[in-house]
């Protein structure tokens, strides 16, 4: 019980922060990295395939999703509220989905998913009882959020 209470107080001291950003042009596609003889079963994702992996079509992807569940309950929490019982089942979703992500991004972006899967990374590594007691950088969670934003914004389906 004491891991499930620890989730809403990181959750807590989430103020995702992840706001406007600039739209910039479209970069020039370079074809997607070689992938290494040991990872050859490893389809590489070009930046434009990554990022709609990440907004999802209707901005429903990975990366709106874990703002808006990390946002929620650390409000949930804030506002001294249970945290929502599928919170943990949700976190372990999306890190896992971020994770497969970041194993077929471009190397430009895996450092950005690294920083942006840390409190997800935290949070998982409390429920399955592997946490060392190392808390996530928030700071470095809120630059990457902006900046996947950023970076993936020019290739947002949406239309929103």
């Amino acid at each position: 019980m004491r891991k499930f209470a620890a989730v809403p107080a990181l959750a807590l001291l989430l103020v995702t922060g992840c706001s406007a950003f600039e739209q910039a042009p479209p970069p020039a596609e370079a074809e997607p990295a070689t992938a290494s003889p040991t990872a050859a079963a490893v389809t590489m994702l070009t930046k434009k395939e990554a990022c709609v992996e990440l907004f999802g079509l209707a901005q429903d992807g990975p990366l709106f999703e874990t703002i808006e569940l990390l946002s929620s309950s650390a409000q949930a929490a804030g506002a001294g509220e249970p945290a929502d019982p599928n919170f943990p089942d949700d976190a372990v979703r999306l890190h896992d989905e971020l994770a497969e992500i970041q194993r077929q991004a471009p190397d430009d972006i895996v450092p950005l998913l690294e920083d942006f899967r840390g409190p997800l990374d935290e949070i998982t590594s409390l429920l399955d009882g592997t946490h060392t007691g190392e808390s996530a950088d928030i700071d470095a969670f809120k630059v990457a959020g902006a900046e996947l934003l950023n970076t993936c914004a020019v290739y947002d389906q949406s239309g929103l």
